[in-house]
């Protein structure tokens, strides 16, 4: 299969060759605007190429770009490879000490979404020591599918003292989580108020509830 983005026809074979334009296309210090069209040009391509073999390539190629590319190439990939990932090909990523912070961050905010939405695949108790890092948030959802024990047992650390920080955490858990988890985690904080400050304790449960009452969650008995 073959898309034509930006006026260039891009194939399986010249996917990577694109996306690494795209990358040196990014906005950067005095650059014109007629130079800057590499996220608009990578969006393009993925989104016309979603569900066939050149999506899958460009994932392949975005990884590469991960692991082995300039920082650009990275800033580029972890911007679009969002779970169409290998979650060990992000956690070699992380270890590429030389990425700026905000590359870094990206890369882990990917990573903990991948994680989370494969827990009993992916999660593994090492990487607790991911908690507190710049964009470890999404990881909760994992924790508290496969480590939950641990959660419970650090749930005022893992939701932290500030009301709307603890919000935005539970946020990114709930797209790892199931109705009936939902459910239970809403009663066992519940639970568990004691050990959170008063006013985190009733932002989560309102929450809670404001989001069942939305829903919906996907179905399914609960993991933990």
């Amino acid at each position: 299969m073959a898309v034509t983005v930006r006026g260039e026809v891009v194939d399986e074979a010249s996917a990577e060759w694109f996306l690494r334009r795209c990358a040196e296309a990014l906005p950067g210090d005095m650059k014109p605007d007629s130079m800057m069209w590499g996220g608009d040009a990578a969006s393009e391509l993925l989104v016309a190429a979603k569900g066939t073999p050149l999506y899958a390539a460009a994932m392949r190629a975005l990884e590469a770009m991960l692991l082995a590319g300039s920082v650009d190439d990275a800033r580029l990939a972890q911007a679009f490879v969002w779970t169409d990932v290998d979650a060990q090909v992000l956690a070699r990523a992380l270890r590429r000490e030389e990425l700026p912070d905000d590359v870094r961050k990206g890369i882990r905010l990917t990573f903990g979404r991948v994680v989370s939405a494969r827990p009993e695949q992916h999660y593994d108790p090492s990487l607790r020591a991911l908690v507190g890092e710049p964009g470890w948030e999404p990881l909760l959802g994992a924790i508290v599918v496969a480590d939950h024990a641990w959660f419970v047992a650090n749930v005022a650390r893992l939701l932290g003292d500030i009301a709307r920080v603890a919000e935005e955490r539970v946020w990114y858990a709930l797209a790892a989580l199931r109705a009936s988890e939902v459910r239970a985690l809403r009663d066992e904080l519940a639970g568990l108020r004691a050990a959170l400050a008063p006013d985190v304790a009733d932002a989560i449960l309102a929450y809670l509830d404001g989001e069942l009452a939305a829903g919906p969650f996907a179905d399914g008995a609960c993991r933990w």
